[in-house]
């Protein structure tokens, strides 16, 4: 019997992970005095707040959900978060690839299946890499714990190089980017909005279809054409997006958050959380609001320094 085989090709091939860290920056510490030319790729994504960059002297503005792919020696730094608070995910890292004009130095808006994508990400780099150094003349870059499992630096690869595919896919035929954010049929757009404003409701497709004047079957088939989710799918992703923005926040109780979104019990939001992000509320709450308290421990003892 014979067999056809189709060679495979890297498509952008990462060689070393540089950093992989998420932190929180006070609206005191954003503006950084002098652009960072690092001889590595690097994404940044917002998971929180509204910033300004300044990319080989240009200023582009990037809100949550938003990221952006540096190039190797562009010039880039922060200048601004508008006077608010911010989250940053960032992944540097080392490939055999040193240019890609149509992905380089562009603004991304990630989808629900992006965000999950670098939800993960932030959690391998904060349970299983730690710093080479702790000194500020030390040895710069991140490494593996010695307790990380046989797994991570494999899942940080493809993880890294399936995004940077993704990304790729979001291109059209000009080099420009397309935004996942607004579809073209005004009917789903109207949809989305209705999900936007019953967040708090356990809608079903009959609901939202009866809304735009649809049936459910019509309805449930343009939506999968025009966001390649299905409808219950787009709006749990939803309910998760804004359930992360509460608890950022760090005002109401995980069982609160609960019942602002709808949920029928605390463990059936945890479930369906950890579900969509691999943590549970309360690993997430710990993460991005320690990161938070931390930064503000160090801004309080350089100040009495």
């Amino acid at each position: 019997m014979r067999y056809i085989k189709t060679e495979l090709h890297d498509f952008f091939p990462v060689s070393h992970i540089i950093s992989i860290f998420y932190r929180g920056i006070p609206k005191e510490c954003v503006c950084e005095k002098c652009a960072t030319q690092n001889p590595h790729w690097e994404v940044l994504y917002i998971d929180r707040g509204n910033v300004q960059l300044e990319i080989n002297r240009e200023i582009v503005c990037l809100s949550a959900g938003q990221g952006i792919l540096y190039a190797p020696g562009s010039a880039h730094r922060l200048i601004s978060s508008n006077n608010e608070f911010i989250n940053i995910f960032t992944v540097s890292f080392d490939s055999a690839k040193k240019s890609e004009p149509l992905l380089e130095n562009k603004i991304y808006t990630f989808d629900p299946f992006e965000k999950n994508l670098i939800s993960k990400l932030v959690i391998v780099g904060n349970r299983y890499f730690e710093r080479w150094s702790s000194k500020p003349d030390g040895i710069k870059g991140m490494r593996p714990k010695a307790d990380a499992p046989d797994y991570v630096i494999p899942f940080v690869k493809s993880s890294i190089e399936y995004l940077l595919t993704l990304l790729y896919q979001k291109k059209n035929n000009t080099g420009e980017i397309i935004h996942t954010k607004h579809y073209t049929t005004p009917l789903i757009n109207q949809a989305i909005e209705y999900m936007y404003q019953n967040i708090e409701k356990k809608l079903t497709i009959t609901d939202i279809a009866e809304h735009v004047k649809m049936s459910s079957s019509r309805f449930r088939t343009l939506f999968k054409e025009a966001t390649n989710q299905s409808v219950i799918d787009y709006f749990n992703d939803i309910k998760i997006e804004r359930a992360k923005i509460l608890i950022r926040k760090n005002l109401y109780s995980i069982s609160e958050i609960a019942i602002k979104l709808g949920y029928t019990s605390e463990s059936y939001f945890s479930r369906h959380f950890k579900q969509k992000t691999s943590m549970t509320p309360s690993e997430y709450g710990h993460l991005v609001n320690h990161d938070y308290d931390a930064i503000n421990r160090n801004i309080n003892s350089n100040s009495e320094n």
